[in-house]
């Protein structure tokens, strides 16, 4: 997986963690407009960030976010989720992430 395609993954996976905690789609476009807004940031710099971020959001959730990655890290090496995972994305794949076609950072 390129990239182009596990930024996107983590997005999508951002904003159904937000969903999940009633964060609106009007309130996610804004922040959207806010962040294009600005020069583009440093890679390293901004991982932190969100690495960071997700330890505050599991705190104000009360969740250990290390038994979060493990509960989930089990559930997607199952071959049997991977087949599903990997069906999926190449059916409903509306932007390429799963079909490679993003571009060649």
């Amino acid at each position: 997986m390129k990239l182009w395609q596990r930024t996107l993954r983590g997005l999508e996976e951002m904003l159904e963690l937000s969903q999940s905690v009633s964060v609106t789609e009007e309130e996610v476009l804004i922040v959207l407009r806010q962040v294009y807004d600005k020069p583009r940031g440093i890679p390293r710099k901004e991982l932190g960030g969100c690495l960071v971020t997700l330890c505050g959001i599991a705190d104000s959730l009360d969740l250990d976010l290390e038994e979060c990655f493990w509960d989930e890290f089990e559930v997607i090496m199952d071959p049997a989720k991977i087949a599903k995972i990997r069906q999926r994305n190449l059916a409903g794949d509306k932007i390429g992430i799963a079909l490679n076609t993003g571009p060649v950072v």
